[in-house]
């Protein structure tokens, strides 16, 4: 078996893609489908986030006799891993064993000034995607390949307001329900040049849940039987690798979710170790 290790040297991640799909963190690539031979890959990821901003009315919070307008930190740090493992048990047939977390956030804002007046909006989404795929080449350029996914997703969400006599504090607990979705795309390649360009598409998955909410600390049930349906949405990929010299190598994609465009591109140097 022979592993790679990728030492990436740029990445462009526009801030429109980054917004307009809140959600995302990973890219749900399949790209160790079309590694050569056996394949394996693990990938750690650690986020240190500072993001913060200025509350709106200062003037009216002003008169509370409040002077620090700032929300503080918004975002925890995040940690999240993606894994893969390919076999190539025929040469016209591989198999591709996908781990990743495509959907987050945690968003905790606390703004509490020790005067009657608080704020919390506290917002953890969370979800595991495990990815079995099958591809077959008819010959040295094609891979045709579908796959299923098994994906879970929880979360929770806290909004909260305390201005002096008036109180709101509603909690919601979406608990951990999992769900099955399928994918299935084509690729071409020139192994010659390192030249491989894919396009993939993944369905949207459905969760189905029973929120529990509460008011004040009092569970609400107002529609004890209702089923919360959550849906992670539909995407496509459009891959490409080609080879640089010295083996150097330029990967890009272009990704749309619901409506929604991103672009990624990086330039990788390859360091082969065999066993």
């Amino acid at each position: 078996m022979k592993f790679h290790i990728f030492v990436g040297l740029l990445c462009v991640l526009p801030l429109g893609y980054a917004s307009a799909a809140a959600l995302e963190r990973s890219g749900q690539s399949v790209h160790a489908l079309f590694e050569k031979g056996n394949y394996a890959e693990v990938a750690l990821l650690h986020v240190d986030t500072n993001i913060s901003g200025q509350v709106q009315h200062q003037q009216n919070i002003a008169e509370l006799g409040v002077q620090d307008f700032s929300t503080g930190n918004l975002v925890n740090n995040q940690h999240f891993i993606q894994a893969a493992l390919k076999l190539q048990p025929h040469p016209q047939v591989s198999v591709a064993l996908l781990f990743d977390q495509p959907f987050f956030t945690d968003v905790d804002y606390q703004f509490d000034t020790n005067q009657p007046l608080s704020e919390i909006a506290d917002v953890e989404f969370d979800s595991n995607n495990m990815t079995t795929l099958v591809g077959y080449q008819p010959n040295a350029n094609w891979n045709l390949f579908t796959g299923v996914s098994y994906q879970s997703f929880s979360g929770n969400l806290r909004i909260g307001t305390h201005v002096e006599n008036f109180y709101f504090d509603y909690d919601v607990h979406f608990p951990k329900d999992h769900a099955w979705g399928w994918l299935a795309g084509i690729s071409y390649q020139l192994p010659e040049y390192a030249f491989n360009t894919a396009i993939t598409y993944r369905s949207k998955i459905k969760h189905h849940t029973n929120a529990s909410e509460s008011f004040l600390g009092f569970p609400l049930e107002i529609a004890p039987q209702h089923t919360t349906t959550i849906q992670t949405p539909e995407s496509i990929n459009l891959d490409f690798q080609t080879g640089l010299p010295s083996q150097n190598f330029l990967y890009a994609s272009l990704r749309w979710v619901v409506g929604t465009f991103g672009f990624s591109a990086s330039m990788v140097t390859q360091m082969d170790h065999c066993c």
